[in-house]
């Protein structure tokens, strides 16, 4: 699998953009203020992070070697892509449906 394939597949986790949208809001957040953010089980947002810190997206800090107090952030690559998913979809745009894509496709 090549490094594009292994980003969109990172990304296409369960809550992986919604991580990188929110820690780029807030610079850096622990899991429990993600985990309560996303409203999704903890395990889901556990895999997410552990997807975007595999792949130098997010930053894993501890805190004074204390495994229950441990910070996340943006790495420059994780700022990156999020600006480029953002440039992907205007503002209030929202993404074409693939039934509306293949309607359209039709009539050309």
């Amino acid at each position: 699998m090549d490094d594009l394939e292994c980003l969109i597949k990172v990304l296409g986790r369960k809550g992986a953009i919604e991580i990188l949208k929110m820690l780029a809001a807030k610079k850096e957040m622990n899991f429990n203020k993600l985990a309560d953010k996303l409203d999704d089980h903890d395990v889901t947002v556990s895999r997410a992070l552990k997807a975007l810190v595999k792949h130098n997206l997010v930053h894993r800090q501890e805190l004074n070697n204390n495994l229950k107090t441990v910070l996340y952030s943006l790495t420059d690559s994780g700022r990156r892509v999020k600006n480029i998913l953002e440039q992907l979809i205007e503002p209030g745009e929202q993404p074409m449906k693939p039934e509306v894509q293949r309607k359209s496709q039709n009539k050309h």
